[in-house]
């Protein structure tokens, strides 16, 4: 008899670990069914086959009930794959009140809230989501597109860079921060981000734009102008790629080339005033002048804000026609009489024509409405300046005292701009002109200590060949004596 229940016990022992073995092996089989389920489920989505997606997810709720992220997915892929927007919205706030701590519940409601136009609410839910678990890519993507959206950018980076530590990241969340980047003007970050998103396969128009907006930016003219050609190939009618690339050309000097992108970009958006101001600028620097000012014309007839009758006055000016820029001018001004470089320009109109006094009194005023104004002379883009313009003025009006104190202010202005030993050589004129021999030869020597290489080079060879020639002319003379 006991035999017989020690053998018993032992088959119990052994049912009950056969037991123990079938459900460990089902629950091992239910979660790699889960697991299989959510993973293609995932897959879907990231391809967008919204439908797909709902099924995986669906089997993998049914695999595992109290699964409140299945749940959650399958009602927004639902949705997005047509299913009623209120009772969306329903079931996946009856998930939330089941499962009040599941980060994936207030995730994807978040995320169906954001794609449905609730913001605000859809940011509660997404914060809501992160709060439960910080690393969240999905609910750290859509909060940062809210964040752009409200204007906030510095957030949205802070989210695509948490993103960015996750193993879930790809050359999208590269591409979203590389755009706010450079919103941000950070933009070799910018250039960074967006090159690794290409090396990730991303290959949108948008990229190469932004990029090669940033190389313009960082005067990178021809790696920005193949970029912008890229972005052309695959959005042809996208203007503000046109703009940019553009931009590039010009600052390139091929003007032509930016002129028929201004053009073709007018011709898909004719009423953009930015677009016939740039092209006014591309035509008026490749000297087609009647073209530029009819840009210009049409310009101050459509929005006539003041840099259009400046901008307008400064190709009539160089067309000659002094007395029709002095009325650009004079429009330009009444619009808005706080700009410096419109006296100024029309200071230069004004002594064109003869009218000494008034372009002396526009040259004074322009310097006294903007104090930095003689700080900021080098490179006056076409334009010249108050004060070198006054100078000139002064030197042939044989005010030579009033010349060498405007010269001398200019020159303390850019003490190292490299055309200065043109100045030099003027007021060393003016002093010579003024009784000051003494320095005069001294501004000779330091114009002359100034001069590029090639220009000191080219004159001593000059002045060696004269000297060659002198010498074999007299050589021949002797000759001829004997």
């Amino acid at each position: 008899m006991v035999k017989v229940l020690r053998s018993w016990k032992t088959c119990y022992k052994f049912f009950q670990a056969f037991l123990l073995f079938l459900i460990f092996s089902d629950l091992v089989a239910f979660a790699t069914s889960y697991d299989e389920e959510m993973k293609q489920a995932n897959f879907a989505v990231e391809n967008g086959d919204w439908k797909s997606a709902r099924d995986h997810f669906d089997n993998a709720r049914m695999t595992l009930p109290s699964s409140a992220e299945a749940q959650a997915a399958y009602e927004f892929c639902s949705f997005s794959a047509g299913a009623n927007k209120e009772e969306t919205l329903k079931h996946l706030t009856k998930i939330i009140e089941e499962y009040p701590d599941s980060p994936e519940a207030h995730m994807y409601r978040g995320m169906f809230l954001s794609d449905t136009g609730n913001t605000e609410s859809a940011f509660k839910d997404l914060s809501k989501a992160i709060s439960l678990r910080a690393n969240l890519p999905n609910a750290l993507r859509y909060r940062a597109l809210i964040y752009e959206r409200k204007n906030q950018p510095l957030h949205a980076i802070d989210d695509f860079s948490t993103v960015l530590k996750t193993p879930s990241k790809t050359g999208l969340d590269y591409f979203f921060r590389g755009k706010l980047f450079f919103s941000q003007n950070k933009l070799l970050e910018s250039i960074n981000d967006l090159d690794m998103a290409e090396r990730m396969k991303i290959f949108l128009p948008e990229l190469y734009k932004y990029r090669g907006m940033a190389k313009v930016d960082l005067h990178s003219y021809s790696q920005a102008e193949a970029d912008l050609s890229k972005a052309l190939e695959m959005s042809k009618d996208d203007t503000s790629i046109l703009f940019s690339r553009a931009e590039a050309f010009s600052r390139q000097g091929k003007y032509d080339k930016a002129i028929a992108d201004l053009s073709a970009a007018i011709k898909i958006s004719p009423a953009s005033a930015e677009l016939y101001n740039k092209r006014g600028h591309a035509l008026r620097a490749s000297g087609k002048l009647k073209e530029s000012a009819l840009d210009f014309e049409k310009l101050t007839a459509v929005r006539g804000i003041a840099s259009d009758f400046t901008n307008l006055g400064m190709v009539y000016s160089m067309m000659g026609r002094n007395e029709n820029a002095i009325a650009a001018y004079d429009k330009s001004i009444k619009l808005d009489p706080k700009i410096a470089m419109t006296f100024n320009n029309r200071g230069t109109a004004h002594a064109a024509l003869g009218h000494h006094e008034k372009a002396l009194a526009d040259y004074a005023k322009a310097l006294e409405l903007d104090s930095a104004y003689s700080r900021n002379l080098a490179g006056g883009g076409g334009a010249e300046f108050a004060l070198s313009n006054r100078a000139r003025l002064y030197a042939r009006l044989n005010k030579h005292r009033e010349a060498i104190k405007d010269i001398t202010d200019f020159l303390n202005c850019r003490p190292t701009a490299g055309d200065n030993y043109n100045w030099f050589f003027l007021r060393a004129s003016e002093h010579l002109r003024n009784g000051q021999p003494a320095n005069a030869i001294q501004d000779f020597w330091r114009a002359v200590y100034l001069l590029p290489k090639w220009i000191l080079f080219a004159v001593l060879g000059a002045i060696g060949a004269m000297i060659s020639i002198a010498v074999q002319w007299l050589r021949t003379r002797s000759k001829r004596g004997r």
